[in-house]
């Protein structure tokens, strides 16, 4: 189990009585700066409507919190969350009596029922707290990767229509300022409040009392979505619900498991698959703030972890840490991959090197979660998953999956309920095999890029007359995207591709500058990427 377990009881997140020390700002004022690195409403890229927040039920505890933490009961004193980076962990008790002081506190410093909150923090257990926090107050909340930059988290929090922000960890929680509601960010400018503006999450003294919502928003996910330019996703309570509890049943784990999570909570496979998911079966979620494969593959050896749940690229990486400098793995049981294409030579690989089985799952954004993943105890055939969980209906139109069922996020459907996933699969042995994918987005390390928004970027730049972006393979990120470009001045390839790489996300960023004559379009104006070919003599 490693010495850590000798300690367990040494270092607790109780050492502050609510468990985060997170500093709340208006939501204008988070995006100064980028930090560290994923249903009743559903997704059609709209911010929340002001008539949701209207329709407030009254007295009516919110679902999705008191189900993640339903185990906590039994499983009281055990780790819910231990920080591998440093040391700091919450036991399952700990986790819900935090989540509860910190919900009391914000509706003490003015957050609303039906209010909208941005948190930006790496996985930890100041994530976890918040997140639940927010919710336990009848709020939606806004998962920002702190990889991002801050445009890109002005963008994000702007098009979800956040009213605070919670980015970073504060001090001693001591110290308490004014904290002013931001209403509506200024036209044309992020709004910054001064740093008065700025309080600490401190404990109260008194019970929440508010009147809570049965259902609504839960979480405002971003997503890339099927037309390539990002848009929000509203997951509601039951749809997260829906999707977790077809999860579990068909990925049951136990107490005693400890699964690393390295997926980023600010996403849906982050989010639910790994950190709803242990903590629904009342097992430890070992976090790190940043993904290096040496310090992971250390953290699985010495916290005895028994689960990983990984993109294919952090697996290839993974796997060729293992066989340079081997660590015991011993206590792991299984892996699970997925969220981009996974070569069976990456599968078989893993099986010999983690020597642990290897399963694959599926799911997106508006599904909150999994569609399918592997049952038993390992996949029988690289490529291939399970068949559909439980609860979801599926059909294959002209080679498209559509999916239908209480997971799937109501705005994001069509008229008859519907979701065109984009991706291109076959039917196998009643498992579904994914072979392509209609819509245009790029996955760099399982991440979604959408090409318009570097296209948008790529345009910004003066001697730029027109651009496109395409995806090309790399082994070791599974995508990338370079750009193609017709030039109105000259420019150097090098500092058009610094123009937009320092706009946004490090798995964003554009590779290679080749310079065409012409974007191919239709008629209408789309770009036929199809068409988009590397020059003979790229300068």
């Amino acid at each position: 189990m490693g010495p850590a377990h000798a300690r367990q009881h040494q270092q607790r997140a109780g050492t502050h009585p609510t468990g985060v020390r997170a500093t709340l700002r208006a939501s204008g004022a988070g995006t100064r700066r980028a930090g560290h690195a994923a249903a009743g409403h559903g997704g059609t890229g709209c911010a929340p409507r002001r008539s949701d927040r209207r329709s407030r039920g009254r007295g009516v505890t919110p679902q999705l919190t008191p189900y993640v933490l339903a185990a906590g009961a039994q499983q009281a004193d055990s780790d819910a969350v231990f920080e591998a980076d440093t040391g700091r962990r919450i036991s399952h008790r700990e986790l819900g009596d935090a989540v509860r002081r910190t919900a009391d506190d914000l509706l003490g410093r003015g957050l609303r029922q039906g209010d909208t909150v941005g948190v930006r923090l790496s996985n930890g257990v100041d994530f976890v707290v918040a997140l639940h926090a927010v919710l336990t107050t009848g709020g939606s909340v806004v998962p920002v990767n702190p990889v991002h930059t801050a445009g890109e988290a002005q963008r994000q929090l702007e098009h979800a229509g956040a009213d605070w922000l919670i980015d970073a960890v504060g001090g001693d929680g001591t110290r308490a300022a004014p904290l002013k509601r931001l209403t509506a960010p200024p036209s044309g400018a992020p709004a910054v409040p001064s740093e008065s503006a700025r309080t600490e999450v401190c404990p109260p003294a008194r019970e929440a009392s508010a009147p809570l919502r049965e259902a609504g928003t839960a979480v405002l996910a971003s997503s890339s979505g099927t037309t390539g330019q990002p848009k929000t996703i509203r997951l509601s309570h039951g749809n997260m619900i829906a999707a977790l509890a077809a999860g579990t049943a068909a990925l049951p784990l136990a107490p005693d498991d400890r699964v690393l999570a390295v997926l980023p909570f600010a996403h849906a496979y982050g989010l639910q698959a790994v950190l709803h998911h242990t903590l629904r079966c009342g097992g430890t979620v070992v976090t790190l703030a940043r993904y290096r494969p040496g310090p992971a593959l250390r953290a699985m050896a010495e916290h005895g972890v028994t689960r990983l749940f990984v993109v294919p690229p952090q697996l290839r990486t993974l796997c060729a840490g293992q066989r340079d400098t081997p660590v015991n793995l011993d206590r792991l049981r299984g892996v699970v991959t997925g969220g981009a294409p996974v070569p069976p030579d990456l599968v078989a690989d893993a099986r010999r090197v983690l020597a642990a089985p290897v399963l694959m799952g599926y799911g997106l954004t508006e599904t909150a979660g999994y569609l399918a993943v592997a049952a038993g105890e390992d996949t029988p055939e690289p490529g291939r998953t399970a068949p559909v969980v439980a609860g979801v209906e599926h059909r294959v139109v002209h080679g498209e999956l559509w999916v239908r069922g209480p997971q799937v996020a109501r705005d994001a459907v069509d008229a008859d309920g519907w979701l065109h996933t984009g991706d291109l699969v076959s039917l196998e042995h009643g498992a579904l095999r994914v072979t392509g994918r209609c819509k245009e987005l790029i996955k760099v390390n399982g991440y979604q890029v959408a090409p318009a928004e570097l296209e948008e970027l790529m345009q910004r730049h003066p001697a730029v007359a027109d651009a496109a972006v395409a995806a090309v393979p790399d082994q070791a990120r599974g995508e990338v995207p370079v750009a193609y470009v017709v030039l109105r001045a000259p420019a150097a390839d090098a500092e058009l591709a610094a123009f937009v790489n320092a706009q946004v996300a490090p798995y964003k960023r554009v590779q290679t500058v080749h310079r065409v004559g012409a974007i191919p379009r239709t008629a209408s104006g789309k770009i036929v990427r199809r068409l988009l070919t590397v020059p003979a003599e790229p300068r």
